[in-house]
Formats: C-alpha cells, structure tokens, sequence
C-alpha cells in the first residue's frame, strides 16, 4: 500500500508536546520531525492560546515541525479555524513558510537541510487581539509561568 501524501506542519503553541491540545491527541498520525523555529511575533490570545505574526526583523518563535498526512487536517483545521472563502472570519490563515530546523530531527524528512517549508497557522488580525506579545518566542515557557 502506498504511504499516504504527507505535508510538514510547523506548530508553535498548544499544539506542540506537552500542550493543552497536544497534536499526539488531536492528529495522532501526525509523526514528530523536528523542533523547529521561524522569525516572527508570538501573542498571547487571553491566556489559552498563542497567535503567530510572521515578520524576518522580529526574534525567534520556539516550536516542532511534524509530518502531516492528508487526512489529519480536517481535526487539525476542526481545531484552528483557518479563514477559507466560506469563512473568512477564521481565527487563523493557513500560511507556508521556511522554518529553521533545530535539534534531532527524523533524517527521511529534514534530511541535511536546515530548513524545510512548511504550513503554519498565522493570526488573522481582522478577527484576533494581538495585544499582548510574548517576548520569550516560546508559548509552553510563557503558558506553564501562567500557571505558578
């Protein structure tokens, strides 16, 4: 049977290990690549989940990248409410960027490359807050100092 057409999701927030919606529980066929990052801005949307501005000049925003089978987005687009011509009052663009690969990573996907393109969910500013920034880059840092 022929593997199933993949495509490489980078995630920054709850969706990451260890998160409040962590892509194990919601994807499960989703399989760990990489930890990753991408130049951006990280908000922090009422304290339950971060939002993303992508921006080259900006710092680091901390997170993994994950190879995503086809049929896995319907949860993962359940869960983010990308904008789509139906709904352009979505909470997030379903964007493609380059990421910077950090650390171990799955050698059939990264291979020697540094980066890789990827999906991400970015803010859609039309319909989301973005006035708190989270200066660290990394949401599971900030979300576990909300709870002490």
């Amino acid at each position: 049977m022929p593997e199933a057409e993949q495509t490489l999701l980078f995630v920054y927030g709850t969706l990451r290990r260890g998160g409040s919606n962590d892509i194990a529980q919601i994807a499960p066929a989703a399989r760990f690549v990489s930890c990753a990052r991408v130049r951006g801005r990280l908000y922090d949307v009422n304290g339950r989940w971060p939002s993303l501005v992508l921006d080259a000049a900006a710092g680091w925003v901390m997170g993994e990248l994950y190879a995503v089978p086809d049929h896995a987005w319907l949860a993962l687009d359940a869960l983010e409410d990308p904008v789509t011509p139906q709904r352009p009052e979505g909470a997030y663009f379903k964007t493609r960027a380059r990421i910077d690969i950090d650390g171990e990573r799955d050698a059939a996907v990264a291979a020697a490359s540094a980066q890789a393109e990827a999906t991400l969910y970015t803010a859609n500013p039309a319909t989301t807050r973005l006035t708190l920034q989270i200066g660290t880059g990394d949401w599971i840092t900030y979300a576990a100092s909300l709870q002490a």
